[in-house]
C-alpha cells in the first residue's frame, strides 16, 4: 500500500464497517487504521471553524442547488469541495 495514501471520512462509521467486513472475510485490511483521517478535524484546523463545516468559495457552487443531503456521492463531493475551497463561515 502507498504510504502517502489517506482515506478521508466524516466520522468513523465507514472504517468500522470496512474493518468488520474484512474480518468476516478473513482478509487483510484495505486501509490500515493509521490511514484514516477525519474531514471535520481538517476543516476546523484549516479554516478556524468549530463545526466541521465551512462555506465553499467556488464560482457558481451553491450546496443548496448542487448537493442532495445524505446522498453518499454528494456527501463526498461536498466534503471534497470544502477541503479544497473552504472558507470559514464566520
Amino acid at each position: 500500500m502507498n504510504d502517502k495514501c489517506w482515506v478521508w471520512a466524516r466520522g468513523n462509521l465507514d472504517q468500522l464497517v470496512l474493518d468488520s467486513i474484512e474480518e468476516k472475510l478473513g482478509i487483510e485490511p484495505v486501509f490500515f487504521f493509521n490511514r484514516w483521517r477525519d474531514v471535520r478535524t481538517a476543516l476546523d484546523l484549516l479554516n478556524g471553524s468549530v463545526t466541521g463545516y465551512v462555506d465553499v468559495d467556488y464560482p457558481g457552487f451553491n450546496p443548496a442547488h448542487h448537493i442532495i443531503k445524505h446522498d453518499p456521492v454528494d456527501d463526498c463531493v461536498y466534503d471534497a469541495m470544502q477541503l479544497m475551497y473552504g472558507v470559514n463561515v464566520e
